[in-house]
């Protein structure tokens, strides 16, 4: 099931309550949840490329960074420090293939999925993984509480049981997402991103989970329904989109 459709990793938009008592979707709570759609509504496709950087306990890696979404389709280019090809990760159809180039092996599905493991976020998939670094928004699906600060909103998310589950920071002028943090049922932090901009632009994307992940991005391309070829999903994969 894809992150951004199951219920509790969804972003959620809460109207506030008072008590049990229901009450309708705040003025702000309801414009904000149409415009975030509208912008959603049009990209169709995410183009981005990047240095990347990614740690974790007895593991470090420095290279670069190319991937591509669609609505059904994922491609992830990871590259050496000098630009040598390492591996290409396909997602369509709901099936995964990936290319290792130093060795020519194919891996498929669970076999391709344990390699990426080694730079994923914990509980990402790739095509949420993609998109979220692609595009830095989210889906509102359904109520969340909402705080306006000066330059951003405050979106929460509380359980049934009191416990905080997540906290999301927006832009206020472009609603481009600054800051996620999720907690799990128990309260515990277990996976944080942040989102640093120019001029309305994502620079550098950092992330961080449980497991001692850390990944950041420092972006060189990020391009909103970019020209797409089939053929870039298609083993043999064509050379990268970079070098089209």
């Amino acid at each position: 099931m894809s992150f951004f459709k199951t219920p509790f990793y969804s972003l959620i938009l809460i109207c506030l309550l008072a008590g049990c008592a229901p009450r309708q979707p705040s003025p702000l709570a309801q414009s904000l949840f149409i415009k975030l759609q509208q912008q959603l509504q049009v990209v169709k496709g995410i183009y981005f490329s990047g240095r990347l950087k990614v740690k974790r306990a007895g593991y470090g890696f420095a290279g670069r960074i190319e991937a591509i979404w669609t609505p059904k389709r994922v491609r992830l280019d990871i590259y050496t420090a000098l630009g040598w090809p390492l591996f290409t990760a396909v997602k369509k159809n709901n099936t995964l293939t990936l290319f290792v180039y130093g060795s020519g092996r194919v891996y498929k599905q669970g076999q391709a999925l344990k390699i990426l493991k080694s730079c994923l976020p914990v509980r990402l998939q790739l095509e949420d993984w993609v998109r979220l670094f692609g595009c830095q928004m989210w889906y509102l699906e359904k109520e969340r509480g909402i705080k306006q600060k000066e330059q951003f909103f405050v979106l929460s998310f509380t359980d049934k049981n009191g416990v905080l589950r997540e906290k999301i920071w927006l832009k206020r002028q472009t609603l481009k997402v600054t800051r996620i943090i999720l907690q799990n049922a128990e309260g515990d932090w277990f996976w944080e991103v942040k989102f640093t901009y120019k001029d309305n632009k994502p620079v550098l994307a950092l992330f961080r989970d449980i497991l001692g992940t850390s990944i950041q991005i420092d972006y060189d391309q990020v391009k909103l329904n970019p020209q797409i070829k089939d053929t870039w999903f298609v083993l043999p994969f064509p050379s990268p989109p970079r070098t089209e």
